[in-house]
């Protein structure tokens, strides 16, 4: 019922480099639609999925 996916790019993790907004939108679209393709509506409707990392809007 309350599953909560967070996911920080593997080029960013202690190198200071932070993702723009465009970059979180696209994993955010790849991630949902994995789980739109692998598990049930309700699962997909309910998770939520979080950056674990910085966004700049300055890109």
């Amino acid at each position: 019922d309350n599953v909560l996916l967070a996911y920080e790019p593997v080029w960013a993790i202690g190198l200071g480099k932070v993702a723009n907004p465009a970059q979180v939108q696209e994993v955010h679209t790849k991630l949902k639609k994995w789980l739109k393709d692998n598990a049930n509506a309700e699962v997909t409707a309910s998770t939520r999925i979080i950056l674990g990392g910085v966004i700049s809007l300055l890109c």
